[in-house]
């Protein structure tokens, strides 16, 4: 139950980042400016936002919610770049090692997850380009496939915890 709220709140907290930069200006120098001006009142998603995690994860004893988190956290900041045309290799590398890494070390992932071979799979794909080589649109459509299909399966191993 808390690993679904975990990757939800993961996400959004993602998505409120990746949106708050967008909007970010002299007027709104932070979220709480941004939040003031507009009327919200919303403490309790203030405080996730300014701990910049759910909050299973500050009540978590072991690193599970965590790993979780950035997992998440992971999948949608390489689907955002990949979808914003950031195709050089070393704009996407970095983030499917991290991502791999993370995978490999949350406990509660089956060894048939599905998400581990594809991952691996374009990780030995990029491994064999120079750092500004580019992913080509073929490519990246199926990156972003393959991505998506990775975390479909991966929310459903949460799901079925």
């Amino acid at each position: 139950m808390y690993s679904r709220y975990t990757a939800a709140c993961s996400r959004l907290l993602v998505q409120c980042k990746s949106s708050f930069k967008l909007i970010k200006s002299p007027e709104f120098e932070t979220i709480a400016a941004f939040m003031k001006r507009f009327k919200f009142d919303c403490p309790a998603a203030m405080d996730r936002i300014k701990d910049d995690s759910p909050i299973t994860i500050r009540e978590d004893k072991g690193n599970t919610s965590k790993s979780i988190a950035d997992i998440v956290a992971n999948f949608i900041t390489i689907m955002d770049k990949l979808k914003l045309q950031m195709k050089a290799v070393d704009e996407i590398l970095p983030d499917m090692r991290e991502l791999m890494d993370q995978m490999n070390n949350l406990s509660i992932l089956p060894s048939n997850y599905v998400g581990r071979p594809t991952v691996s799979k374009w990780l030995e794909t990029m491994s064999t380009m120079s750092a500004s080589s580019e992913l080509d649109d073929e490519q990246i459509r199926q990156l972003v496939f393959d991505l998506e299909s990775a975390y479909t399966a991966f929310q459903k191993v949460l799901h079925d915890a």
